[in-house]
């Protein structure tokens, strides 16, 4: 009995879930190497823009200090929030702040 369709399907999990084991594909380029091409592609680019976008004033009126649960505040490069309260500044990795006492640096 003749089934339409293609007969080549690789049902696989690796292939379902795009891990091209079976399919010979080439593996997926690492995420620090698209960030290096981001930069060779777009030179103009400000490198504190591809490391932490500015987080939106909603956002940071909601933020608190997880040790002493004051308001914490952007510094001027837009890498770290402060807490004053605390002197502790919490790092912001690829746009998203690192809110945990543990990674917090003390300044």
């Amino acid at each position: 009995m003749w089934v339409p369709g293609p007969h080549n399907l690789d049902l696989t999990p690796a292939a379902m879930l795009g891990g091209g084991a079976r399919r010979g594909n080439p593996p997926r380029t690492p995420r620090a190497a698209s960030r290096h091409l981001s930069s060779f592609c777009f030179p103009f680019l400000d490198s504190a823009v591809r490391i932490a976008p500015v987080i939106s004033p909603e956002l940071l009126e909601i933020l608190a200090c997880p040790k002493c649960k004051q308001k914490v505040e952007l510094t001027e490069d837009g890498k770290f929030l402060v807490c004053a309260a605390d002197r502790l500044r919490y790092p912001i990795v690829d746009g998203i702040p690192v809110m945990l006492v543990d990674e917090a640096e003390s300044f």
